[in-house]
């Protein structure tokens, strides 16, 4: 026993003389390697520079011994391309090397543990779509592949394949990071992720390795992060980052949407819009890094937008959109190739939007898919309850920088008053679809579409088979040409119009068999004096989106058609040839006989418009016409004169009977409808018989000029 414990003696004493001695060696091998740091800090810092591409400054290199070695960097800073930008691309207020001490000795570089304390990362995209990685290690790959066509993803490889040779590293941690983009084509705050976390065991292995990452996304707070297993990054003893496999899941929020503000242009995203509510986000990613499969979802419940007008004063209530469903988004991303791609596809479940205290309609039971890829987004036909009625859209976009895309909007049935709240109640519109394009830039696009519409009623009109091709150009409207069944008849019309506050408008129209008395009571014309069937062709001018708006400006002209038409109330004829009966001289002209045969034109208390016709010029609401013809089976009329909408006319012309007298009778007629005053022209009449034109009885005829005078002094006995 004696023998065994001095045994044990003389080991325990030789352990502690070489642990002594190998702390002794390895304190010895410390202070020389800092005192050879420190001599050789420059040619260092030169070589890695070289590797780099880039000036590389340090505050100081130092070796710390403890359980192992560590050499500390402090204030590492790596310029940036001067093209670029003057300050540093990366920095990092601490670097620390825990370097394994054996193999060392033998020249080979095995680290351990790789820290960055408060590193900055700055990432720069020019105008032309260059980044400032694109020049990282020139020197390096121009001498592995002198023809290659630089990359951020070759850069980046090439520097990792310099590392590979010469440096293994175990362990890779961040501690505080900050990352920064800016892209030069996009204005707005820069995109800043802080608070970055990394912590990466068994890095330069053969097996698969940890990854934990957290960092602070459009937050003052940590509040996202991605963690599971990477590898292996080594085949064959080369390292291959590109195809390095990963399998990692991701959980980001809460996120404020609010944040996103900073990274746009002043006044890109409206000022009075804002989303406070945060979002959560989780998913998965896996692959590899330069093909990458992603999946994420997102379920919102009750996640409101508040918007504000500017007009809003502070104790106005703010509209507010509550927004509900599930979310999910799944595809492929390739961050290294030259130009980065995506295939992507977002798909939504049961969403719905519903406004709080507003008569907006809701959209709910919202399914479909949106698919992206560089070159195209594409909203796949998506099913929808819009207010009470069904309805489906579907759109795509073959750029979005000029916007080229057009789109496909159907609905069954839509209440107006559900979708603008100051339309008045009953509005509807039926069987709609709208398909068109849109193109120009995105704020003030140029939109083409053609709208049809089985039936409807708006501003009080009843309609069917609506048909119209219309364009939106900034703020000039247009439809050309807009076709519509009302009134019993049909409309065919090209539009121009300003889509401003009384809106000028100017447009040619073509109506076929209206009902006259459903147009007079859609125009607030109250009046049944005239019926029929109105065939037109006229252009009209104008201003104001309402009748009474657009009344008091309106220019019109063209020519116009009345079939089946009658003048209520009057019978203009009747009354002239009854004031003929009664006046002197010529009251022969309407004898008894005649009289007795058209006792149907005399017992009418209308005026018969069989066929009627003129052409017209409309300023305001008087109507004016130089050739007003009248048709009927028993006399024809011609005239000229005007009328208004309010029931004014002042008109003169001739009636011709079929039979019975050979030649026209002149009137006049005017007043306002219904009392109008009808006057015979008896001294044009009296003229006409006196000279032969009209067949009247021969003391007329004998009487000459001095029958016509004896008329003239007989008309107060006709007057009313």
């Amino acid at each position: 026993m004696g023998r065994m414990r001095r045994i044990f003696r003389i080991v325990a004493v030789a352990g502690a003389v070489l642990l002594l001695a190998a702390a002794g060696i390895t304190g010895y091998a410390a202070y020389n390697l800092t005192s050879l740091i420190a001599r050789n800090q420059d040619r260092i810092l030169q070589r890695l520079g070289g590797a780099l591409g880039r000036p590389v400054r340090v505050a100081a290199i130092k070796a710390r011994f403890g359980l192992g070695l560590a050499i500390e960097i402090d204030a590492l800073a790596i310029a940036d391309d001067p093209a670029f930008s003057r300050d540093p691309f990366f920095t990092a207020a601490q670097t620390a090397l825990d370097v394994r001490f054996i193999p060392l000795l033998h020249g080979k570089v095995k680290v351990h543990r790789l820290e960055f304390t408060q590193p900055v990362v700055r990432i720069l995209r020019r105008s032309d779509g260059r980044l400032n990685l694109d020049t990282l290690g020139e020197l390096v790959a121009s001498e592995t592949s002198p023809h290659r066509p630089r990359s951020a993803a070759n850069a980046m490889g090439g520097i990792a394949g310099a590392l590979a040779r010469s440096v293994s590293i175990r362990a890779l941690a961040i501690d505080d990071g900050t990352f920064y983009y800016r892209d030069a084509a996009v204005s707005g705050v820069p995109l800043q992720i802080t608070h970055l976390s990394l912590e990466m065991d068994g890095l330069h292995t053969g097996s698969p390795f940890d990854v934990d990452l957290k960092a602070a996304l459009f937050s003052e707070q940590p509040n996202f992060r991605i963690a599971g297993t990477m590898g292996p990054m080594l085949r064959q003893g080369m390292l291959e980052v590109a195809g390095c496999p990963l399998e990692l899941k991701f959980r980001a929020g809460p996120v404020s949407i609010d944040s996103l503000r900073t990274l746009l242009a002043p006044g890109a995203f409206p000022v009075s819009l804002s989303m406070p509510a945060p979002l959560l986000v989780a998913g998965g990613v896996n692959g590899t890094l330069a093909n990458l499969r992603v999946s994420a979802h997102s379920e919102l419940s009750n996640y409101r937008v508040v918007y504000r007008t500017t007009s809003n004063a502070p104790a106005t209530a703010p509209l507010v959109l509550n927004l509900s469903g599930k979310t999910a988004v799944l595809g492929g991303l390739r961050p290294m190739d030259p130009k980065p791609g995506w295939d992507l596809t977002a798909t939504f479940s049961q969403f719905a939007s519903r406004f709080e205290g507003a008569q907006l309609p809701a959209i709910t039971d919202f399914n479909g898919q949106l698919h992206l890829t560089p070159a195209r987004l594409e909203l796949q036909p998506a099913n929808f309850t819009f207010g009470s009625g069904k309805a489906s859209l579907q759109a795509s976009a073959d750029s979005l920088s000029p916007l080229r895309a057009d789109f496909t909007f159907t609905a069954d049935s839509l209440q107006l008053s559900q979708i603008v709240p100051s339309r008045p109640p009953g509005e509807f519109v039926n069987a709609l679809s709208v398909s068109g394009t849109a193109r120009g830039d995105i704020s003030t696009p140029i939109l083409d579409a053609r709208i049809t519409s089985g039936r409807g009623l708006v501003e009080r009109l009843a309609y069917n088979h609506l048909d119209v091709n219309a364009n939106y150009d900034g703020n000039r409207i247009s439809a050309r040409p807009l076709a519509v069944d009302v009134f019993g008849g049909s409309v065919l019309a090209n539009i121009n119009a300003l889509a401003i506050a009384r809106a000028p408008f100017d447009a040619s129209a073509s109506v076929k068999h209206i009902n006259v008395t459903e147009l007079f009571r859609w125009l607030d014309v109250h009046s049944d004096a005239i019926s029929g069937f109105l065939t037109a062709d006229a252009h009209l001018s104008g201003a104001g989106t309402s009748w009474k708006e657009i009344q008091p400006g309106l220019r019109s002209n063209g020519r116009m058609f009345l079939s089946g038409g009658k003048l209520h109330g009057i019978n203009i004829v009747a009354i002239a040839l009854n004031r003929i009966a009664a006046a002197p001289v010529v009251s022969q002209l309407v004898s008894v006989a005649f009289r007795t045969s058209h006792q149907g034109l005399f017992a009418d208390s209308n005026t018969d418009l069989s066929q009627a016709g003129m052409t017209f010029s409309l300023n305001g609401t008087r109507v004016s016409t130089n050739d007003l013809l009248v048709q009927a089976p028993e006399y024809q009329i011609t005239g000229a004169g005007w009328f208004d909408f309010d029931k004014n006319i002042d008109m003169s012309g001739d009636i011709k009977l079929t039979l019975g007298l050979s030649a026209a009778i002149p009137v006049v007629v005017m007043g306002k409808y219904p009392a109008l005053l009808v006057l015979p022209n008896i001294p044009k009449l009296a003229e006409r018989t006196a000279v032969g034109v009209v067949s009247a009885p021969i003391n007329i005829i004998k009487g000459g000029a001095g029958a016509v005078g004896g008329v003239l002094g007989g008309i107060r006995s006709i007057l009313p």
